[in-house]
């Protein structure tokens, strides 16, 4: 099964692997670690609450902010041009904006 292809249906069995406690077997292993993998997003989603997976939600954060990086960095070694500075500078911006929000959330 292909992860992106069948995103809904993947998504539907990594939010399952994320409820248990342990996942057990083999390629049921291999399955929840490429889940996780492809989307680790979802993954922090699902388990947010959960205190089952604390290694594993750090390695999300890693892979997460590490292919962001990556992906800038990509960018990066190009010519730069005033369009990539300007959307650069938009998505630091609506990071901004995202944080300032989460922080006053916290504080009501």
């Amino acid at each position: 099964m292909s992860f992106i292809i069948n995103k809904e249906q993947s998504l539907k069995q990594l939010r399952d692997f994320c409820s248990r406690n342990k996942v057990y077997g083999w390629c049921s292993n291999m399955w929840y670690h490429g889940l996780k993998n492809a989307y680790p997003l979802e993954f922090l989603l699902y388990t947010q609450y959960s205190t089952n997976h604390p290694n594993s939600r750090t390695f999300a954060k890693n892979r997460f902010s590490d292919k962001v990086n990556l992906k800038i960095q990509k960018l990066l070694e190009f010519s730069l041009e005033q369009e990539d500075v300007d959307y650069l500078n938009s998505i630091t911006t609506q990071l901004d904006e995202r944080i300032t929000l989460k922080e006053k959330q916290l504080k009501n």
